[in-house]
């Protein structure tokens, strides 16, 4: 670790954004959610072409984590700007290095540059949420809401 790149994605990276959206899914309680290549192929395309963003985490093996973001008028003001994170992975042998502060940098830079006033990010409980949310509140961010999810 400490030769990686953060940048944006570009669609030559999709090969391993789908790596790594596989290997989220897997750690994830979308269980009942298969994985569809094309709709995500999709997604990340649109994201690409304006409607978001992907920031990649490049090293010399290869990609070792991702962020997307989506900027949107608030839905209380239509005239405020916020960011939500769509997903966010770093692969296992990645973690606990810097990796995942420095695409949360580029992906509040990138929503600042939007104009958006907040940057809203989620915790999976599967995924260390604890943790992740610990890491938001050292940073400033205060937690809004709870979400929860039934399969039906």
């Amino acid at each position: 670790m400490g030769r990686e790149v953060i940048r944006t994605a570009t669609e030559s990276d999709l090969p391993e954004i789908m790596r790594m959206g596989r290997a989220f899914l897997a750690c994830t309680d979308f269980s009942h959610v298969p994985f569809d290549e094309s709709a995500a192929t999709q997604l990340v395309m649109g994201l690409l072409n304006g409607t978001g963003t992907v920031i990649v985490s490049d090293c010399p093996a290869g990609l070792n984590g991702m962020v997307a973001m989506v900027a949107f008028p608030h839905f209380f003001n239509a005239n405020v700007k916020a960011a939500q994170e769509f997903f966010w992975w770093v692969d296992a042998p990645a973690r606990g290095t810097r990796i995942a502060i420095r695409l949360l940098n580029q992906a509040e830079e990138w929503a600042h540059a939007q104009g958006c006033s907040t940057v809203h990010m989620l915790a999976l409980d599967a995924l260390n949420g604890a943790q992740v949310a610990s890491m938001y509140e050292r940073r400033g961010y205060v937690s809004l809401e709870r979400t929860f999810m039934r399969t039906l």
